[in-house]
């Protein structure tokens, strides 16, 4: 006899981040290094449309300028690309230990269906998938955004 076992533990915990994407009303995202700075994206929607607002850090602004762009109609392939990315199943933390004045990260997601907000984050660690993931985020220069 065959029984639908229901997901449990971490399991479900996939699960439930993955059918909760479309559902996603907030990215941010912050990466850099202590003596060079930091960049941080936001990514928000409004209707299909998604809006990116990228700061710069202390050491970044006098190089870079902060600024907004808006992708219209792009909800849809960007939460196709950050499903394939399988991000619910990175662990909570990545730490390197072994590895002195090095990068570090932080994701935050926030959802607007009830979902607990997803913070993920790392020091001189990363998923194996991570390149992949920060160029989703560059989307003024991803080809999927143009």
């Amino acid at each position: 006899m065959m029984t639908n076992l229901e997901p449990f533990g971490r399991e479900k915990e996939i699960r439930t981040f993955e059918e909760s994407i479309p559902f996603i009303k907030e990215i941010k995202f912050t990466y850099g290094e202590w003596f060079v700075g930091y960049e941080t994206r936001k990514i928000t929607f409004k209707g299909e449309d998604l809006f990116l607002d990228v700061n710069y850090s202390y050491v970044f602004q006098n190089e870079v300028k902060p600024f907004t762009q808006e992708f219209l109609g792009m909800k849809k392939d960007f939460f196709e690309a950050l499903t394939a990315l399988h991000v619910g199943e990175w662990e909570e933390r990545y730490i390197n230990c072994n590895v002195l004045d090095g990068y570090s990260w932080s994701l935050e997601i926030c959802f607007s269906n009830g979902h607990k907000a997803v913070e993920k984050g790392g020091s001189n660690d990363h998923p194996d998938n991570f390149d992949d993931f920060y160029q989703l985020l560059k989307l003024e220069e991803n080809d999927l955004m143009k």
